[in-house]
């Protein structure tokens, strides 16, 4: 007796079905994808995107894409996901953050808005090099 396979699930078909059955999608017919998704179908996933709500059916998302501290774009390349970190923020998931003061003005601000932030990615962290007259580490 031979038995059949079921086809193959072709993701990006099936989600670009979803899309256009949805109306999901802007006055050009790109899609609008969920937030930490980016692509013409929305298939490619940002950094940060936790696999557990990539690739699950819960409607719970539990993971931050760039760390909350980021925007995602799509490569150039149109394969791949990057972070643009927001001023203060650093790494490939923007998780490492300078450190923080208040400004003067009531206000956190990277370096106490006194200083320049450096980042050592081969250490994964950030430093503060005060500007003249200003001391500490923020």
């Amino acid at each position: 007796m031979e038995t059949s396979r079921p086809a193959k699930l072709d993701v990006r078909s099936l989600t670009k079905a979803i899309l256009d059955a949805s109306g999901a999608a802007d006055a050009s017919g790109a899609a609008t994808c969920a937030d930490g998704f980016v692509g013409a179908e929305c298939e490619v996933v940002c950094p940060g995107k936790m696999p557990e709500d990539v690739y699950s059916n819960s409607p719970v998302d539990t993971s931050t894409y760039c760390s909350g501290h980021g925007a995602c774009a799509l490569a150039d390349a149109g394969d791949a996901a990057s972070c643009s970190c927001a001023e203060g923020y650093h790494g490939d998931t923007c998780e490492v953050a300078c450190p923080f003061g208040d400004d003067g003005a009531g206000a956190s601000a990277p370096c106490a808005g006194r200083g320049s932030c450096s980042y050592d990615a081969s250490a994964a962290t950030a430093t503060c090099a005060c500007d003249a007259g200003f001391l500490g580490d923020a």
